[in-house]
């Protein structure tokens, strides 16, 4: 066995970006997958039949989601979503998911897409262009002042 979280994952899918995993996998397990290979996403069905989907923070920075762009753009759209609060950010369906692997090929469609796309492709499918303003000025963080001692 290579890795830990090995025997967690039940399938890998998206060319390697999507990982199928037990919902009984241990968070730390999470971690170390996403530091290892690199998945977009690691998505579990949970006891209730609910779909958890955890994004790879270090894939889909922060960044991407101001800016309008995020995982939820990649999730099916005929699922309602939510989220939960904390430190680490986790999708779930609203509601149990009975065609599990409906929803999975589905979702799977969708990140091949992104994780093909050139730069050219994102850049004319980009939803918003928001100008850049020229000659404002941006304030600077506070600093304390030296103190004389």
């Amino acid at each position: 066995m290579k890795y830990n979280y090995g025997p967690f994952v039940i399938r890998r899918m998206a060319e390697g970006r999507v990982f199928f995993v037990n919902p009984q996998m241990p968070f730390e397990f999470f971690l170390d997958c996403f530091q290892a290979e690199q998945p977009f996403f690691c998505v579990a069905q949970l006891n209730d039949g609910r779909i958890a989907i955890t994004p790879n923070a270090t894939v889909i920075p922060q960044a991407a989601l101001q800016a309008g762009f995020g995982p939820h753009d990649l999730l099916p759209t005929e699922t309602e979503y939510v989220t939960m609060g904390g430190t680490y950010p986790v999708i779930l369906t609203a509601h149990p998911v009975q065609k599990v692997d409906e929803w999975l090929r589905k979702f799977e469609r969708f990140v091949i897409g992104f994780a093909k796309q050139t730069l050219g492709e994102f850049i004319c499918c980009s939803h918003d262009y928001i100008p850049l303003e020229f000659g404002k000025k941006f304030t600077k963080a506070p600093t304390e002042e030296p103190v004389e001692i």
